[in-house]
């Protein structure tokens, strides 16, 4: 039956001693009056009704594995969690303004709600790799990390926010459903955002750095129906060693000029017909190539320097978007692929040719100072 009111709210309420490897199995709703033991790894707990646990000095640790068979969990004062299976239906953990730390794998075909306040979440292991979970939404005013290698699957959308910042490690695949981050975001690996061959929406809202300069890689694939937007700069202040958009039906990268984008490389693979690669900040590469497609892109941010650079897509490729705006391209520059070529602004190289359109490929002065100048 139901457990209520236990523990007097100094040390734990419960305590499942190490050498107990048996499952432990509540069945009904569990209250007490602070947190539960359970440090040994070898542990199995299972809880098939909500548990709430009050604010007290001991918090909740559940080291070995435990099963959550839908329901809402309540507790104070750190929750650690080691493997967690999801069963029956939705879980739900708050924490309480204090910490979230999963140290196990998250399995289970269910849908997960990580929420903790002014506390931090830390999620040190693969998400739905042996089982694919639902949707998974982690809030935190705080910080969040997924570790390095803390690779995300789901059949649902994928949602986090973190207004002290996210530390990314693993890459978030989803079932043809979104991934919204909401956070000013540091890779700490090379990860890839994939929302399926469908597709659905990727959107992060705030910045996206680096750890270390040119080591990490960023790969974008929202599907043939998602569009890709990030408001701030990609590897603004830490570059990245590729940034690569698979497909997209749109994707806007950065806000302002402000914004830039600065990656050894820059890909896109391909993008729907009609849509627009946009690069709103200045982009900072080496190496740009627009591959294949019916896409527009849309170089519109001032201050850009690129180099090696391959223009294949057959819509417009679009300079600029302000007669001030100034693109240097530090590689011979030819334009003859795309449907159209429309300056705004100034194109700069030093020294290298210039070659804008062909008898396929005209060429649109859509400013009175649209200017292509090789002397720099």
């Amino acid at each position: 039956g139901p457990v209520t009111n236990l523990g007097t709210g100094t040390g734990a309420a419960l305590t499942v001693n190490p050498g107990i490897v048996g499952l432990v199995y509540f069945q009904s709703s569990f209250s007490a009056n602070s947190g539960i033991q359970s440090p040994g790894a070898g542990s199995n707990l299972r809880f098939n009704c909500d548990i709430t646990l009050a604010d007290a000095n001991v918090g909740t640790t559940l080291a070995g594995t435990v099963q959550f068979d839908g329901l809402n969990f309540s507790g104070y004062d750190g929750l650690v969690f080691g493997a967690v299976i999801l069963s029956g239906s939705a879980v739900s953990v708050n924490s309480n303004n204090s910490s979230i730390s999963v140290g196990g794998t998250i399995n289970g075909p269910q849908n997960l709600s990580l929420t903790a306040g002014s506390g931090s979440v830390q999620i040190a292991a693969p998400v739905g790799n042996l089982s694919t979970i639902g949707s998974f939404t982690i809030t935190s005013t705080s910080t969040v990390q997924i570790a390095t290698g803390a690779n995300v699957f789901t059949n649902g959308v994928v949602a986090v926010t973190a207004n002290g910042g996210l530390s990314l490690g693993g890459s978030i695949t989803t079932s043809n459903d979104s991934v919204t981050l909401n956070a000013d975001t540091v890779l700490t690996s090379g990860i890839s955002i994939d929302t399926g061959s469908t597709g659905a929406n990727i959107s992060v809202t705030g910045d996206i750095e680096g750890q270390t300069s040119t080591t990490q890689a960023l790969t974008l694939n929202a599907g043939s129906t998602g569009t890709i937007s990030v408001t701030g700069g990609i590897g603004a202040n830490t570059p990245l060693s590729a940034v690569t958009i698979v497909n997209s039906n749109g994707a806007t990268l950065g806000t302002s000029d402000a914004d830039s984008i600065a990656a050894a490389t820059t890909t896109i693979q391909y993008s729907q017909a009609a849509s627009t690669v946009k690069f709103n900040g200045a982009l900072l590469t080496s190496s740009l190539s627009a591959l294949s497609g019916p896409y527009i892109l849309h170089l519109a941010g001032n201050g850009s320097e690129i180099g090696v650079t391959t223009l294949l897509n057959t819509s417009q490729a679009i300079f600029g978007e302000a007669s001030t705006d100034i693109l240097l391209f530090l590689s011979p520059l030819t334009v003859t692929v795309p449907s159209s070529v429309e300056l705004f602004g100034e194109i700069r190289t030093q020294s290298s040719t210039v070659t804008l359109g062909d008898f396929n490929t005209p060429v649109n002065l859509r400013t009175v100072n649209s200017v292509v100048d090789t002397t720099n």
